[in-house]
């Protein structure tokens, strides 16, 4: 649902498909906290919670280190668009690393 918002303001030049989809964006990043927690957990030996949860709360702090980077990267090669094509493609691409993985794992 993320990518394919990001995909959609990516493309589109009206400003009202800017805002819906900046709107699905937040309801699809908004369902990814209690589901993201309890795979997590799902996954993860009840003994190993915590490195777990430590490991995947590395992630936000590398989001605000590692967006101003892709940014300006992304702006060097195109418009305002760019950026958000670019992590759309990015969601995709983790997306289906992760399915890969959990289906290795045997979970699910």
């Amino acid at each position: 649902m993320v990518a394919g918002a990001l995909a959609l303001i990516g493309t589109g030049p009206p400003f009202a498909l800017f805002l819906v989809g900046i709107a699905l964006a937040g309801v699809g990043a908004g369902l990814y906290g209690p589901s993201g927690i309890a795979m997590l957990t799902g996954v993860a030996q009840s003994q190993h919670w915590g490195r777990a949860l430590a490991l995947h709360e590395m992630g936000p702090i590398l989001g605000f280190f590692g967006a101003p980077v892709l940014a300006n990267l992304a702006l060097r090669f195109g418009d305002w668009r760019v950026p958000f094509l670019v992590v759309a493609g990015a969601s995709v691409i983790a997306g289906a690393l992760f399915l890969v993985g959990i289906a290795l794992a045997g979970v699910g």
